[in-house]
């Protein structure tokens, strides 16, 4: 659906707390970690959640203000002089310009590498903590191999 930031916030406790209620799972990160992998798995059924991506932040603003001073403020950082990406002379959207994303529990993103393996930060807003799988570099290959050989559908040119 369409929702402002706000909305979809109220549409994703509200799931939270009537799935977490319906399920009988406990309210820890470790439970509801363990029941996602079980739905991932295939041991709970389908669960249906929604994600925002790639949400223009110069469109819907960034969770900061624009006049805003902290070192963590992602719509300041490309414009450090101490920042290579300083040296851009326009705007490119998820790179000098942040994009938003929007998680619900359960949601996922795909494993994968940045766009010209640029580095990516993330600074969670609201809500839960979010938890990270990360491949380190050298094991790259491993895991790509690991994948094709369990979902090869993904690999099909």
């Amino acid at each position: 659906g369409n929702y402002s930031l706000d909305e979809y916030q109220r549409m994703a406790n509200g799931f939270r707390e009537r799935y977490i209620g319906k399920a009988g799972i406990g309210n820890s990160l470790q439970d509801i970690e363990k029941h996602y992998w079980d739905i991932v798995n295939g041991k709970r059924g389908e669960v249906v959640v929604e994600y925002g991506n790639d949400i223009d932040t110069s469109k819907s603003g960034s969770g900061f203000s624009s006049d805003e001073k902290s070192p963590w403020n992602l719509t300041k950082i490309a414009q450090s002089p101490d920042c290579p990406l300083s040296l851009f002379q326009h705007d490119i959207k998820g790179v000098t310009v942040p994009w938003l994303y929007c998680g619900m529990m359960f949601s996922s993103f795909c494993w994968h590498c940045e766009d010209n393996h640029l580095a990516s930060i993330n600074y969670v807003h609201k809500g839960s903590p979010k938890v990270w799988y990360v491949a380190p570099a050298k094991d790259a290959a491993k895991l790509e191999s690991v994948m094709k050989q369990h979902l090869p559908c993904l690999f099909d040119s």
